[in-house]
């Protein structure tokens, strides 16, 4: 078994193929909350100011963490002066349903709210992972193309 403390960042890097295109995913897993972790926020923002995209993630088994994904947004905007950015919202372990305190619906209407599409995935069974990361570099490419052009002719009204 490999130890893992959660509460520290980790990067990791993938090479993946998405819809015929071969890319490097540069993945950084902060794995904490803006509250907590002080020492690992110079990074930390670094990162936020410099990526192309964001996973925003709780667990779907805790309040608090579903309440400091709002804040984790606010702060990424802050950071990078904008009113939008590539993210995706991702309900966590949706494989302790049991335990669950965040119901899909909620997590639905805060992805809808902010115009982000929304996963429920779990780590330990993969489940949505890959679509979830997938969805994100879709989002990080369309952010990328031009502001589509106004057609010629029409109305105008002074």
């Amino acid at each position: 078994m490999v130890d893992y403390d959660p509460t520290i960042e980790d990067s990791f890097r993938k090479r993946v193929t998405i819809d015929g295109e071969t890319g490097l995913l540069d993945i950084m897993d902060t794995a904490c909350c803006l509250s907590n972790q002080e020492d690992y926020s110079p990074q930390r923002d670094h990162y936020m100011r410099t990526c192309e995209g964001v996973l925003l993630i709780y667990s779907i088994t805790s309040l608090a963490s579903f309440e400091e994904i709002k804040n984790w947004r606010e702060h990424i905007l802050r950071l990078r002066d904008t009113t939008t950015f590539p993210m995706v919202l991702c309900g966590n372990k949706s494989d302790l349903a049991p335990s669950r305190q965040i119901t899909p619906s909620e997590g639905t209407t805060l992805a809808q709210t902010w115009h982000l599409p929304f996963f429920e995935t779990s780590a330990l069974s993969r489940t949505n992972v890959e679509e979830s990361f997938y969805t994100l570099v879709r989002e990080i490419k369309k952010s990328r193309e031009p502001p589509a052009r106004r057609q010629k002719g029409g109305c105008l009204l002074l």
